[in-house]
């Protein structure tokens, strides 16, 4: 769906970008991450072993939204840790 939405309204102009992001800290994820079995599930498989700041996601957003990427859109970025360069 980016990617044809990407095309089609690129003469509008309007840009259609994503993100996939890995767990982050935000208050939805508290309780999760409280859980210390499950957040040394999370942290054994995210080759950097931490969880995402909130600041970390809102950074490549942020690019997103400028005029430094005009050039840039249909593009999904992996924001994990390194999720994406290791197999599980």
């Amino acid at each position: 769906m980016r990617k044809n939405l990407a095309v089609e309204w690129t003469k509008i102009p309007i840009r259609v970008n994503s993100i996939s992001p890995r767990f982050t800290e935000t208050a939805l994820t508290v309780a999760l991450l409280g859980n210390t079995e499950e957040l040394g599930n999370i942290l054994d498989r995210t080759p950097m072993g931490r969880v995402a700041k909130p600041e970390e996601m809102a950074t490549v957003i942020a690019f997103l939204s400028m005029r430094a990427s005009s050039y840039t859109t249909g593009q999904n970025i992996n924001i994990g840790g390194r999720l994406s360069v290791n197999a599980l």
